[in-house]
């Protein structure tokens, strides 16, 4: 198997691996999201237990507590709350409390753009955005680097403000505060890249997805490097109609940019 080709079925490999993880994490996972239900039991106390659902807010509305809050606690954290406030309303002496996460895939966010499989992502308790873009099969090559999380507004209609954009580089390279937690509704778009395209003296010229921030040079070894006869000397750049001045091996390229290589002299 060619090295490419290789690298690229590791890559599948390692998707398909975080697809299932997200899968489980996203049908079963311990944190209690809004509209979930909890099987809740108080040994000894029939009154105080049964299944109770949560609220779209996020809060519980128990028997003689009202409404408390549980989105985002695991049922660990449930039980302990539940048993401290009974305990401080005078209810019992020394509650034991048990709690059960019910969850049911009962939200969806959808998926398009240049992803493998897009389409609705059902998903019950918490879902992040590279859950979601794992459970949507990965993005595809001709993936650029910005993801929008659309996120729909009070009259159910996303807006300008209501759009949250990620780099898929930054998340894709571990940096979890741009793991967006998604909610009910969203709609998480991955545009196309545009491409540069780069001809003359290199080993395969045509059009390619440079990520932004590019160099030159970059550009020219995602287009197999220059060839014998090639040279960084006197390369050209096309933008926009006109040819931009001063170019050099580090200068950035941009998307609809034209990289001329020219052949030495000798």
């Amino acid at each position: 198997m060619a090295p490419k080709h290789r690298f690229l079925a590791l890559v599948a490999a390692a998707w398909m691996v975080v697809a299932a993880n997200a899968m489980i994490a996203a049908q079963g996972g311990s944190k209690v999201g809004a509209r979930d239900q909890l099987a809740i039991t108080v040994f000894g106390v029939e009154d105080l237990s049964g299944k109770f659902p949560v609220a779209p807010d996020g809060t519980l509305n128990y028997p003689h507590l009202g409404a408390l809050r549980v989105v985002g606690l695991d049922t660990g954290q449930v039980a302990t709350t539940l048993s401290a406030k009974l305990k401080e309303a005078g209810l019992l002496l020394n509650p034991q409390v048990s709690v059960e996460l019910i969850q049911t895939p009962n939200k969806k966010v959808i998926v398009t753009g240049a992803v493998r499989t897009p389409g609705q992502m059902p998903f019950a308790g918490e879902l992040t955005l590279f859950e979601a873009l794992a459970l949507a099969g990965s993005a595809t090559s001709d993936a650029g680097d910005l993801i929008l999380v659309m996120r729909a507004g009070g009259g159910g209609q996303s807006s300008e403000g209501n759009v949250i954009e990620v780099s898929r580089n930054e998340l894709e390279s571990g940096r979890m505060e741009r793991n967006v937690a998604l909610q009910d509704g969203d709609q998480i778009v991955v545009p196309r890249a545009q491409q540069v395209f780069i001809s003359g003296q290199v080993r395969s010229p045509g059009a390619y997805n440079v990520p932004a921030g590019s160099t030159v040079m970059q550009a020219i070894i995602l287009a197999g490097g220059l060839t014998d006869r090639g040279t960084y000397r006197g390369v050209k750049i096309l933008r926009e109609g006109k040819e931009v001045k001063s170019v050099k091996t580090e200068s950035q390229v941009r998307p609809g940019d034209t990289i001329v290589v020219k052949a030495s002299a000798f």
